[in-house]
């Protein structure tokens, strides 16, 4: 008996170990403390901030990605995403981007408010995690955001680059799809009054999921899609999986739960950050 319950014991300390990098939040150290680097070029410093499609353990690091194309022409790229924020978790910390300076932003956030506004279960779950202090809404999620685009812009200093939220779910014309849009109107409409280039990730990868005609993919629903994180995460560091073999085995290919990406549904995003923020450089230096 005893020896069962040591196996048991060292089976369920090896499980947390090999999960553990889900949960890791080291990469906010380095953002911490990169204010006080003398080595970086200060006109190339690039933050990616948001929530989990930009931390990147839970899906596709996009972020470790850009870095590798832009980092050879002398960038420096920071990983600024968190898990399960929202827009107004990720106004909350920043301040703590800015004392890094910036040169340039890059701002992905919204997908968790929209879940929260599709489903009072989502909401529900945010409230209670994420400490909010509201039931999330459309509203909420604007007043953040905007406020977020006030505080950037406030520094004199930061050239923002938004993008838009990836659909969730790989069917077209599902209500979660109008819910998504709604934001995304929003989040161009900012970029357009206020100048900002924005990158378009939602109209690319609908394109992709249209021309690969996916019929078997899987309807968006807030608790199945919460259950798969849960499994994508779970074979991604126990078995080895990548994301796309996993997004494959649930009958998908840019997502391998419904909500993050693979790299096929990264790829779109690495590539016109990257050329964004090259055009912004240039115009800078021009």
């Amino acid at each position: 008996m005893l020896i069962i319950l040591l196996i048991g014991v060292g089976l369920a300390v090896w499980l947390v170990i090999r999960i553990a990098p889900a949960f890791d939040r080291s990469h906010l150290s380095r953002l911490d403390h990169f204010h006080s680097s003398l080595a970086a070029d200060r006109q190339k410093v690039v933050v990616c901030l948001g929530d989990s499609l930009t931390h990147g353990n839970v899906s596709y690091d996009y972020v470790h990605a850009l870095a590798s194309r832009l980092e050879p022409s002398g960038y420096t790229v920071l990983n600024a995403g968190l898990n399960s924020d929202l827009a107004w978790n990720v106004l909350q910390r920043v301040d703590a981007v800015l004392r890094g300076t910036p040169s340039f932003v890059v701002l992905l956030v919204g997908t968790n408010d929209a879940r929260a506004c599709e489903s009072p279960w989502a909401a529900a779950g945010y409230v209670k995690r994420k400490k909010l202090p509201q039931v999330p809404d459309q509203e909420f999620f604007e007043v953040h955001y905007e406020a977020l685009l006030e505080a950037l812009a406030a520094s004199g200093k930061v050239r923002t680059i938004l993008v838009t939220l990836p659909p969730l779910g790989e069917r077209c014309d599902e209500p979660i799809d109008t819910q998504v849009e709604q934001f995304n109107r929003f989040i161009r409409g900012q970029a357009e009054r206020r100048g900002l280039p924005c990158v378009d990730l939602n109209a690319s990868l609908v394109d992709l999921i249209q021309e690969v005609e996916n019929p078997e993919a899987p309807a968006y629903d807030a608790r199945i899609s919460e259950r798969w994180v849960g499994r994508s995460v779970l074979l991604h560091y126990v078995l080895g999986w990548d994301w796309s073999r996993i997004a494959k085995r649930f009958g998908m290919r840019f997502s391998p739960d419904m909500i993050h990406l693979t790299e096929a549904g990264a790829a779109p995003l690495v590539e016109q950050v990257d050329r964004a923020l090259r055009r912004a450089q240039s115009e800078t230096n021009s």
